[in-house]
């Protein structure tokens, strides 16, 4: 019974055991110390600007960057359901798709933007 158990039953005897790799004390402690998000205030102390304009900045990035198209999984992501569902959405309201993949082949397809919007305007709804 005791071989069932025993964890190297499995493995080859005369092979070196690996052990994993575990942070040190100053790699445990440097990762408590580095914050994932710096309040606009930081941020603003730190460069010497007003909490204003870092926000300004921050949001005229934002702005700039425009989704164009839309993959069938980011679509799937955005819309919470699976693949198949985006794939019968986008059939039954007749979207065009832009694919340059062979007729009858599997290639990477992309939805315009405009699109998406005129579709989720379409089933947009209010609530009671």
């Amino acid at each position: 019974m005791a071989l069932l158990n025993d964890p190297t039953r499995y493995t080859n005897p005369g092979a070196p055991r690996v052990m994993p790799k575990q942070a040190s004390p100053s790699e445990a402690y440097a990762k408590e110390l580095v914050p994932k998000v710096l309040p606009a205030a930081e941020v603003a102390s730190l460069f010497g600007l007003s909490e204003d304009a870092v926000l300004e900045l921050v949001n005229r990035r934002h702005a700039l960057v425009r989704r164009d198209f839309f993959s069938i999984p980011e679509l799937a992501e955005r819309w919470r359901c699976s693949r198949g569902s985006v794939y019968n959405r986008l059939r039954a309201a007749g979207a065009k798709v832009l694919d340059f993949a062979a007729r009858g082949k599997r290639g990477k397809k992309a939805v315009s933007a405009s699109t998406v919007l005129q579709i989720e305007n379409r089933q947009t709804r209010r609530l009671c």
